[in-house]
């Protein structure tokens, strides 16, 4: 179990590092504003994917749980990858017809050419991912290691090779999801392969699943909904200064991932009752992303200008500000595994719901005063505002566990 989680980890640090290096090659090959139309080219894609994780852990788990997880799991995949790919080409039609209603209204025509290109790649993406899922499910990690850094790698090849063909947005929109080829080749043999017909149906998303996906779709909304504001409102270079600042950030919010892989298990083990083992873990989890925090929020200018070249000097202080704001989402993500441990997964799905909301009207009122630093006001008042809730709606739940048990919540 052990060697299986440090595989595991390693092979999640080399694929987000070859990730950033993709973002780093696009930055200093591209000018800021294709740069920026590719922003929100990748922030589409990144929404549209979003209930790619709550899918790869659903299936994974009713795979693990069969009698015979290689047999049977190999025909219920086959089975599923069927329906999977019908609703996520449907998903990149319906994403296609939106673009050409996005350029009538706005005229983005960088943009028109991108999100079109992304869509081929989203049934490829869903695909793939319902195919980890089998070899998670039988807990052939090395494999799915090597999986997890294939995607990123063939990305950043293809990136380099079209960007270096003088193909420009139009490559780097293509690289985004070409890897993909490269993961459906691998998965090849197994799907030539015969399966025995076994009596296993292919199973309905529970409501809490459910309930997960969409909570974690609405977070990528949250997430990249500045971008398209900001290109409204402002320009693509704009969004490429704010993409910047944005991704670096981020960092905190992965490490982040990190501490709760960790963190879900050990607090799915407890009740609201043992609340002071409760805020103990999260203390612990909350002090080991402070240091980095803490760096961003002291060397902003270094950082950016370490990375990105003085070129993108505009990024400093929404970087600055955004580090503040994904240091509380952090938290908030550690609240939201709490609920999801205690089976309250309609709490972080109100919340979400309600940021989106509210989250409209800061830009549309900041954006205009304040350029991307409103932007990234924005989004830090959102995520103060967002922790405030849960923290309430964690209060309110450990008082009636108190009071009536686990049937007062």
């Amino acid at each position: 179990m052990f060697k299986k989680g440090i595989v595991s980890v390693i092979a999640s640090v080399i694929a987000m590092g070859l990730g950033y290096l993709f973002q780093f090659y696009m930055i200093r090959n591209l000018t800021p504003s294709t740069y920026g139309d590719l922003s929100v080219v990748f922030g589409i894609l990144m929404i549209l994917t979003a209930p790619l994780s709550s899918l790869d852990i659903f299936l994974t788990r009713k795979i693990a749980k069969l009698a015979e997880p290689e047999k049977e799991g190999m025909y219920l995949i086959k089975t599923y990858s069927k329906k999977v790919l019908l609703y996520s080409s449907l998903l990149a039609a319906v994403v296609f017809a939106a673009a050409l209603i996005l350029n009538i209204l706005f005229k983005w025509d960088g943009i028109l050419v991108g999100i079109p290109i992304i869509t081929l790649g989203i049934p490829l993406l869903y695909f793939n991912t319902v195919w980890s899922s089998y070899f998670r499910g039988n807990e052939r990690i090395n494999f799915v290691a090597v999986l997890a850094v294939v995607l990123p790698a063939l990305k950043l090849m293809f990136g380099i090779l079209l960007i270096s063909l003088g193909l420009g947005f139009l490559g780097a929109s293509f690289s985004l999801w070409l890897g993909g080829i490269g993961v459906f080749l691998m998965f090849t043999p197994f799907l030539i392969k015969k399966t025995k017909p076994h009596i296993v149906h292919a199973p309905k998303l529970e409501k809490s699943f459910l309930y997960i996906m969409i909570t974690l779709v609405l977070g990528m909304v949250i997430a990249y909904l500045g971008l398209f504001f900001i290109k409204i409102t402002l320009n693509s270079e704009q969004v490429a200064y704010f993409n910047v600042a944005l991704i670096t950030s981020t960092v905190i919010s992965i490490l982040g991932s990190g501490v709760i892989v960790p963190f879900l298990p050990k607090v799915s083990k407890l009740t609201m009752v043992e609340w002071k083992k409760i805020l103990m873990l999260l203390l612990k989890g909350i002090m080991l992303i402070l240091p980095i925090f803490i760096v961003f929020i002291i060397f902003p200018e270094h950082i950016i200008t370490f990375f990105y070249t003085a070129k993108y000097d505009p990024a400093v202080l929404p970087f600055m500000i955004l580090s503040i704001s994904a240091f509380l989402a952090t938290i908030s993500s550690l609240l939201d595994n709490i609920f999801w441990s205690q089976h309250l997964e309609k709490f972080p799905l109100a919340v979400n719901a309600v940021s989106v909301v509210l989250l409209v009207p800061l830009f549309v009122f900041l954006i205009p005063l304040y350029g991307i630093a409103g932007a990234a006001l924005a989004m830090v008042s959102l995520s103060a505002i967002g922790l405030c809730l849960r923290g309430i709606l964690m209060l309110i739940v450990k008082r009636k566990y108190e009071t009536n048990g686990p049937a007062g919540i």
